[in-house]
């Protein structure tokens, strides 16, 4: 039996290597049409989740849903292997050199035909992620959540319980590490899948996912909690760490179309692409127009299919490029920029704006000397807009959370309006730092433009009290807390509130004996009254 199971492996490596030996060619086909699918039929293709993800956020089906027609493919099957198709561009990746290519050209039904891997350039093995810079007792990563209010969100109980896909070059012992150990108990690691190896192996590859995943969803109090420690995941390798080919734009595409089929909500990658190996395929700047580069085009249609694609900026902003790359410059996106502890610009975050004049990066968050946890089971800092993005994807699925009723573009605009900078945005910020708590506030429009203050939200549990309430009044507010014969057990005072703006309180005050108790809040006026039974 281990014989055997040796010859297998042998074999499979034989096979990938093989494969990896020739040329692979994107093969775009004309139309869909006398296809065996229908958009009559959408769950003959698309997942339950993938459908209510669209009806929820009012997005109709279109062509680009439908699979490729089988006969299609069938007609090219002769000259190559299939390793993977995309229903989006209505095109396959086939393995096969310049003369079956040709071939397929004459195919009626074929539109186009250009090579996307040459196996024939020198590949240059290269760590794109060289990040980390010590390792640290550091304890919670709280100025990374803190900086951009992320803590508000999480004291009113949102930890990011929505779907969250992390597209990267490959996730090193995620599948032991401390940090990771709810995320695995609670089974919150939807799947896993590769699609450079067309595989579900992710675990065996590269540190930086790892790192990335950890400051969404560590879960160590006292040591490292991410921006969303509830989120469920799903783990996508579409980076190939042998090389840089353009192909990897296109593995890009084929992970989003899972992500479709998966139900994802929300996205991140720290993966941008601009040159590479065989220079024929380099990106220019008038490509970063979001409707160029194929990555970029794929990230654009998936928030047609209601997902959120929160996307790293570049560490090219000390470099000769200077610019962001792809798919940061995708349309309707949240391009990440980063920024130090001080809430300056970091000096290699990439610039914008996109080619087309758009604002890019959309926003930033700290990735200079992030908290990240490593492979090797400790908690480190890293720098690199790597690691600013997961900060903002973690915090846009709190966010969200509270508010499933909004669309993605919905969630996107308040993010971007709560920014520092959103009345005067420039090109290495963009409309700067968000706070989660305002883009809270945008998005409950229906308090805004309240002229009284408002009790929002009230608990008590072992002798703590935790209010949210909406301030606009002329008067401090005084809280109250007293018997049934009126006795006030308790009693506090709050001043130099602003005027407009949503607050939340934890207090702990003394035990109460077994009884019935009311709270009350005064403002100009009594805003409310609350029972509060202790047993």
């Amino acid at each position: 039996m281990e014989r055997n199971k040796r010859i297998v492996l042998l074999l499979t490596l034989f096979l990938s290597v093989n494969i990896f030996a020739q040329d692979r060619y994107w093969v775009v086909f004309s139309d869909k049409n006398n296809s065996p699918y229908s958009l009559q039929n959408p769950e003959q293709f698309l997942s339950s989740k993938s459908l209510q993800r669209r009806t929820e956020q009012n997005y109709p089906l279109d062509s680009t849903d439908l699979p490729i027609n089988p006969q299609y493919l069938n007609l090219i099957k002769p000259y190559g292997q299939i390793l993977f198709t995309s229903k989006w561009f209505n095109a396959a990746c086939i393995v096969t050199d310049s003369l079956n290519a040709g071939q397929i050209a004459q195919i009626q039904k074929v539109d186009t035909v250009y090579r996307i891997f040459n196996a024939h350039v020198t590949q240059k093995k290269i760590n794109k992620f060289t990040n980390i810079t010590k390792t640290l007792d550091y304890g919670i990563a709280a100025k990374q959540i803190q900086m951009l209010k992320g803590d508000f969100l999480h004291q009113l109980g949102y930890l990011g319980n929505k779907t969250i896909a992390v597209i990267d070059a490959g996730f090193n012992n995620t599948d032991s590490i401390d940090v990771f150990g709810s995320l695995r108990s609670e089974n919150r690691i939807l799947s896993t899948y590769n699609a450079v190896l067309q595989n579900t192996d992710v675990y065996s590859f590269a540190n930086h996912g790892t790192q990335v995943l950890s400051i969404i969803t560590a879960d160590i109090p006292g040591q490292m909690t991410g921006t969303a420690p509830k989120a469920k995941v799903h783990l996508l390798i579409s980076e190939d760490m042998t090389g840089e080919q353009i192909i990897e734009e296109y593995y890009f595409v084929r992970t989003l179309e899972y992500a479709d089929s998966a139900g994802v909500e929300v996205f991140n990658t720290s993966l941008g692409y601009t040159t590479f190996d065989d220079s024929t395929q380099n990106h220019t700047y008038n490509d970063l127009n979001g409707k160029t580069a194929i990555n970029s085009i794929a990230c654009s249609l998936a928030v047609q299919k209601g997902m959120l694609p929160v996307l790293s900026a570049g560490n090219s902003g000390a470099n000769p490029w200077h610019f962001i790359g792809t798919p940061a410059d995708a349309i309707n996106s949240i391009t990440v920029g980063a920024v130090d502890e001080n809430e300056f610009h970091a000096p290699f975050s990439s610039y914008g704006p996109a080619a087309d004049g758009r604002i890019k990066p959309e926003v930033c968050a700290l990735g200079a000397l992030a908290t990240v946890a490593n492979p090797d089971n400790s908690i480190g800092v890293g720098s690199g807009t790597s690691f600013s993005a997961p900060v903002i994807c973690g915090l846009t699925a709190c966010l969200w959370e509270a508010f499933p009723e909004k669309t993605n573009l919905e969630i996107r605009e308040a993010i971007i309006k709560s920014a520092h900078l959103y009345n005067n945005p420039n090109d290495s910020m963009g409309y700067g730092i968000p706070d989660f708590k305002i883009a809270y506030q945008l998005l409950r429009n229906d308090i805004a433009t309240q002229n009284t203050s408002q009790l929002l939200d009230f608990s008590f549990n072992n002798n703590q009290l935790e209010i949210l309430l909406y301030y606009n009044d002329d008067n401090p507010l005084v809280f109250k807390i007293y018997d049934l014969s009126g006795k006030i057990l308790w009693e506090k005072e709050i001043t130099l509130l602003q005027k407009g703006e949503l607050y939340f309180f934890n207090e702990l005050i003394n035990p109460l004996s077994s009884g019935v108790y009311v709270f009350s809040v005064n403002g100009n006026k009594k805003l409310s009254k609350k029972f509060i039974v202790v047993k």
